[in-house]
């Protein structure tokens, strides 16, 4: 039973993804399916609405309802094809029942190719020959709502076996989707698993990445970075741009220079150094129902290591490690997550000395006066091991530990392998610009090669618009050799002569004191000291002048000589272990 003589219909064409588009049921084959149902009614399809997204969406946005806002503004419009319920929806009978309806409202009926909804509709009182509205019924209607059913459930069946294990997956550290740039995808077999993707470097791109760390955690601007990266040839994965409903290919992206904001993208990715971040890691807290993420480490190689990737972001954002467990901060560690420290500016010295009695760590404190609180480093053992009190004036202790610094000298051996090492380094660091400097010049080299092409085509063409395209492509790479001749320039006048950097080493063995007194930071200078020790030193060694250095250090002979004459003035007014506190006022 037919509503009206037109013949017009349209025809919906759905997939769920752009690779289901392309390889799968794709539009064209709906559409050449469709056709041909309507041909054999005797109908003829003048509008197709193709969507590449999912059935499965809130009622609201239902693909299905683009058809119903068209119809609303044709009339003429009787029919509305479809290949199959999955189709149409996938969201269930509630959905189905509320599109077919407002199609219905419109006199317009919808007709799947494979006969589980149509246009017929029966008379249940027709042999009365009398008819009323509940007496109207449309026999297909049950089988639609069975199979919209149906198709809600395959969906779900589909999402739980696919969806499911890909989350396993990628809880185990595989891969999904597609690689980041430095990286690619790789198979392998794996014992447990099968064959799972991993992934690792990808060395053309993967060198950009290492290179643009370096150069951030040399201290080099974000505009610097990106002209020396630009400049050895540092573009952007291309892509496929793809229509945003059918899915096909309308141009070809990427391919773009390094900038500021994009930079600081790679810098703060923490894929990079082996972290893993993929929604799949999110989990529920079923008391509050809040998702939280916990970061993993990926299978595969990392381009660099964790200790690389927080120097080069420089605080705005940290990864910290503890037995396995992966937490990234954005800014500044929170107080609560810090390690509590037991460091005071009073006592700086007090984790770094030991008592030469009991061997333990030397405790501080600032017991009250009639005046004032005066720092004392002390030790008088534990409860069950204790021992005859010992104490030192802090300002008395660190003065003479200051005077020490004074006399301390690194060993000849230790500046002679150091130098080497300055010298070793500088070299490294030398050739590295060397081969900036030839990878730049291979640039230049392909650009003019590019523009002698270019050259050519002009020669020989006669078109006015061809020849103003490639006169704007011409202008282009000049502008990309000057750029890159520019950098090449640059970086070879920047070249540190040699000789600078040995007088600075020189000046730096010469003043040792100015990197281990800090008067703004004693906690620094103290961890600094404690640097010049291999065993904690005592008080009284320190006091004496004979402590036992690191091999790296040694005292002059002059501060050697005062000590000892100290030493044995003390022992005349019988204080041979150099415990009692001197008193101005009593007689020794």
């Amino acid at each position: 039973m037919e509503h009206s003589n037109s013949n017009q219909a349209i025809a919906l064409l759905r997939v769920s993804s752009g690779k289901q588009g392309l390889i799968g049921d794709s539009p064209e084959q709906q559409l050449e399916i469709c056709s041909h149902k309507a041909t054999k009614h005797g109908r003829v399809i003048v509008k197709d609405f193709p969507h590449i997204e999912s059935g499965a969406v809130p009622l609201d946005d239902q693909p299905s309802w683009a058809a119903v806002r068209y119809c609303e503004k044709h009339p003429e419009i009787r029919y509305c094809y479809v290949k199959d319920m999955e189709r149409f929806t996938r969201s269930g009978a509630e959905a189905f029942l509320a599109i077919w309806n407002a199609l219905l409202s419109l006199n317009v009926e919808l007709i799947d190719t494979e006969g589980f909804v149509d246009d017929k509709i029966e008379n249940t009182l027709e042999h009365l020959d009398v008819s009323y509205p509940w007496s109207i019924v449309r026999p297909s209607r049950r089988r639609a709502i069975d199979k919209s059913e149906e198709a809600r459930e395959n969906r779900e069946k589909i999402l739980k076996l696919l969806l499911g294990a890909e989350i396993m997956y990628v809880r185990k550290g595989y891969k999904a989707g597609e690689a980041q740039f430095g990286y690619k995808n790789e198979k392998i077999e794996t014992a447990e698993h099968g064959v799972r993707t991993i992934m690792t470097p990808f060395e053309k791109e993967a060198f950009f990445i290492r290179r643009m760390f370096e150069l951030i955690t040399e201290g080099k601007s974000d505009q610097e970075v990106c002209d020396v990266l630009n400049a050895l040839g540092f573009k952007t994965r291309n892509f496929k741009k793809r229509d945003k409903h059918t899915r096909k290919v309308i141009g070809i992206g990427g391919g773009k220079p390094l900038y500021s904001k994009q930079l600081w993208r790679y810098i703060s990715n923490p894929i990079y150094c082996g972290v893993y971040r993929h929604r799949m890691l999110r989990t529920e807290n079923k008391e509050t129902g809040k998702e939280t993420l916990q970061p993993i480490f990926f299978e595969g190689e990392p381009i660099l290591s964790v200790e690389a990737w927080n120097k080069a972001n420089k605080g705005k954002c940290s990864i910290d490690v503890v037995e396995g467990k992966i937490t990234i901060y954005k800014g500044k560690i929170p107080e609560r997550y810090t390690k509590k420290t037991k460091e005071n500016e009073a006592w700086p010295y007090k984790l770094y000395l030991r008592c030469h009695v009991c061997g333990r760590q030397i405790k501080a404190s600032a017991p009250g006066g009639k005046l004032k609180h005066v720092p004392i480093y002390h030790c008088a053992g534990t409860r069950n091991e204790p021992h005859q009190y010992y104490g030192q004036n802090a300002g008395v202790l660190h003065k003479e530990i200051e005077e020490m610094i004074h006399h301390l000298k690194f060993s000849d051996e230790f500046i002679e392998k150091l130098r080497n090492t300055l010298l070793r380094k500088h070299e490294l660091r030398r050739e590295r610009a060397h081969q900036d400097t030839v990878d730049v010049a291979k640039q230049v080299q392909l650009i003019q090669d590019e523009q002698t092409l270019i050259l050519e085509k002009i020669k020989q063409t006669s078109s006015s618009l061809v020849l103003k395209a490639l006169e704007e492509d011409y202008e282009k790479l000049d502008k990309k050799k000057i750029d890159a001749q520019s950098h090449r320039n640059k970086a070879e006048n920047q070249e540190v002569n040699i000789q600078t950097v040995i007088e600075y080493f020189r000046y730096w063995m010469e003043h040792l004191e100015e990197l281990l007194i800090d008067k703004d930071n004693p906690l620094v200078s103290a961890r600094l000291f404690s640097l010049c020790f291999d065993v904690a030193p005592t008080i009284p060694t320190i006091l004496n002048g004979t402590p036992t250095l690191s091999p790296l250090f040694r005292l002059d002979e002059e501060y050697k000589k005062q000590k000892l004459s100290q030493k044995e003035v003390s022992e005349t007014v019988c204080d041979p272990m150099g415990n009692r506190t001197p008193i101005t006022r009593m007689k020794t």
